[in-house]
């Protein structure tokens, strides 16, 4: 067993979320493209959500674990700066200020 068949493996034995995470790390590598990635069993749909606290704003929002920071942002009416809708990606940036364990139910705080 070669290091990508190791790996697909090993992920197969993870909860969906972990298992997202490692191949997407896996993916990133070059080494695995796409094992995994179908959707086993479509009921088991749970996905998780985080809440996101904009310090600037002093709101919190909750954010799927599916879905990026942009959307729920604006549509709680969190002004933050962007333009990935005109064509120039990497502008939405934000610093980390915390960011709890990764089996924590909260996923960071956001300046």
């Amino acid at each position: 067993m070669d290091a990508t068949e190791s790996m697909a493996a090993i992920s197969r034995a993870l909860p969906d979320a972990e298992r997202r995470r490692l191949l997407t790390a896996i993916s990133g590598a070059g080494v695995v493209a796409i094992a995994g990635c179908t959707d086993d069993d479509p009921a088991e749909d749970d996905v998780a959500t985080y809440e996101v606290v904009y310090l600037d704003h002093d709101e919190t929002v909750a954010v799927r674990a599916d879905e990026d920071l942009l959307a729920p942002a604006l549509e709680t009416g969190v002004e933050i700066p962007y333009s990935c809708e005109v064509g120039t990606g990497g502008q939405c940036t934000g610093d980390t200020t915390a960011m709890p364990p990764r089996s924590s139910a909260t996923m960071a705080t956001i300046s």
